[in-house]
């Protein structure tokens, strides 16, 4: 009978020992899963993140786009005033050369009446 008590107690030591075996691989199944779970969180967390920085990027070449429409459109602003400019600039000019024409003029008139007057006095 010491023999069937001693097999029983090796029996129930080794269903214990199993028995904690498999309480700590299910322990460490459900700490996979719960891992997996934490970096399924982070993948569509990233994935979100992705798609909102994909987004701007649009957003961003679409001002770029813009801007560079502004920018098209204040250059030939811009190179119309400095044509309008340079149009004012040549008409002055003509106007100054027009004045000293007119001055030069003067000046033969002035000459030329007192050439007459010497030449009755």
């Amino acid at each position: 009978m010491i023999g069937v008590v001693s097999s029983t107690d090796n029996l129930l030591e080794d269903y214990t020992l199993l028995n904690n075996t498999v309480t700590d691989v299910a322990t460490s199944c459900k700490n996979i899963l719960d891992e997996n779970s934490l970096v399924k969180k982070s993948m569509m967390s990233l994935t979100s993140t992705c798609t909102n920085l994909w987004n701007e990027t649009g957003v961003i070449k679409n001002n770029c786009a813009s801007n560079s429409d502004e920018h098209m459109k204040l250059n030939e602003s811009v190179m119309g005033l400095v044509e309008q400019f340079n149009v004012e600039k040549n008409q002055g000019e003509v106007t100054k050369e027009t004045l000293n024409i007119q001055e030069e003029a003067r000046s033969v008139e002035i000459s030329d009446i007192k050439d007459t007057l010497i030449d009755i006095s």
